[in-house]
C-alpha cells in the first residue's frame, strides 16, 4: 500500500476528453487495492474544493484549486497559472503526508509535476494522453 499524488487538468465533474474518466478509474483501482490517492485538479462550478471518497481499503482525496481567478490572455498563460495553483496546493500536501509517487496526467501539468518531483525528491510517472487511440504513452523517472 502506498500514497500517490496525482496531477490532472480534468477530473469529474470536469470532462474535456478521456483524461477525466481515466484518472477517476485509475484512482479508484488504486484505492480498491488499499492505496491512498490525492488528486490535485482545477476547480469546477458546483464541485467541492475538497472531497474525500472511501473506496474499499483506500481513499481518494480530491483537491480542486483556483484556476480562473487571474485573467489569462491565452491557453499557455492559463496553463502556467493553473500549474502555479496546483503546485501551491501540492506543496502543502507534501508537507503533511508522505507520498511514494507523483503521477502526472498529460503535458498540461508538466510544469508543476517536474517542480514537485525535484522539491519532494519523489519518482515521477507521466501519462501523456493523446487524441487518437493508441497514442498515449507512460513515462517513469525516478
Amino acid at each position: 500500500m502506498g500514497r500517490v499524488l496525482m496531477l490532472t487538468w480534468e477530473y469529474p465533474p470536469r470532462v474535456v476528453g478521456g483524461i477525466s474518466s481515466h484518472v477517476r478509474d485509475i484512482s479508484k483501482a488504486l484505492a480498491m487495492r488499499g492505496n491512498e490517492v490525492d488528486v490535485v485538479t482545477p476547480e469546477f462550478p458546483d464541485a467541492p474544493a475538497e472531497e474525500e471518497v472511501k473506496i474499499s481499503r483506500g481513499t481518494i482525496r480530491v483537491h480542486r484549486v483556483p484556476a480562473y481567478d487571474r485573467p489569462a490572455p491565452n491557453f499557455s498563460t492559463w496553463i502556467s497559472f493553473m500549474n502555479f495553483s496546483m503546485e501551491q496546493r501540492s506543496v502543502s500536501l507534501l508537507r503533511d503526508e508522505d507520498f511514494d509517487l507523483i503521477h502526472a496526467h498529460d503535458w498540461v501539468v508538466a510544469e508543476s509535476a517536474i517542480g514537485l518531483k525535484h522539491l519532494a525528491r519523489l519518482p515521477l510517472m507521466a501519462t501523456i494522453h493523446a487524441t487518437k487511440k493508441g497514442e498515449g504513452v507512460a513515462y517513469f523517472h525516478s
